[in-house]
């Protein structure tokens, strides 16, 4: 038996969910072994799909960048750069 790791990241169970992906496990044995380290409540098995279904399609952050072009240069000229 593993030692149940409390409170995981959804960082940290993004990337064991993608290295497992990278193993071609599946994702409802992902979804076991997620649960055997993180718990029963850690993760449900259709958000691992999902996460399973993006990583195989390309798809690897899940952070939108909110910075374009013109935010950039506006802020360049703020006090902001001194």
């Amino acid at each position: 038996m593993f030692k149940i790791i409390e409170s995981p990241g959804p960082c940290q169970v993004r990337s064991v969910i993608r290295f497992l992906s990278a193993r071609n496990l599946s994702a409802a044995d992902s979804h076991r072994r997620i649960c055997e380290v993180y718990g029963a409540t850690a993760l449900c098995e259709g958000k691992v799909r999902k996460w399973v279904r993006d990583f195989k399609a390309g798809r690897d952050a899940y952070r939108h960048s909110v910075f374009e072009q013109n935010t950039i240069v506006t802020l360049e000229g703020s006090d902001w750069t001194s």
